[in-house]
């Protein structure tokens, strides 16, 4: 038997009409919205499509450092963690993106610890 083939757009075209027709007028927001997505996979094409093609393992890989205590006693240890948005490039073939990074760097730093 041949496997037959439904790309998303068209899955949900005739998704959207079948609410439509199913519900009458009241269903004509769901359908909108239907579309809408639809149009939006149309123009992203199949998952992954969307993305560039990126050749792999060029940027070398960050190694996070490790916390550093302000504080210990007691049994506890204190650390201060500062958070911050900034604009940082993950591959060299790639626009710098949004990150929220802690004390600076990215990855975060390491939080070590020992158990007992």
């Amino acid at each position: 038997m041949a496997e037959s083939r439904v790309c998303r757009w068209s899955f949900l075209k005739l998704r959207a009409r079948g609410h439509a027709e199913a519900n009458g007028t009241g269903a004509r927001k769901l359908a909108a919205a239907a579309l809408s997505v639809a149009a939006m996979v149309a123009l992203t094409g199949p998952a992954g499509a969307g993305s560039p093609p990126l050749e792999k393992f060029v940027d070398p890989l960050p190694m996070p450092p490790v916390f550093v205590p302000v504080a210990t006693g007691g049994g506890v240890t204190e650390y201060e963690v500062d958070m911050m948005q900034v604009q940082q490039q993950l591959h060299r073939d790639l626009p710098p993106t949004t990150l929220w990074i802690y004390n600076g760097v990215f990855p975060r730093p390491q939080l070590r610890g020992q158990a007992g």
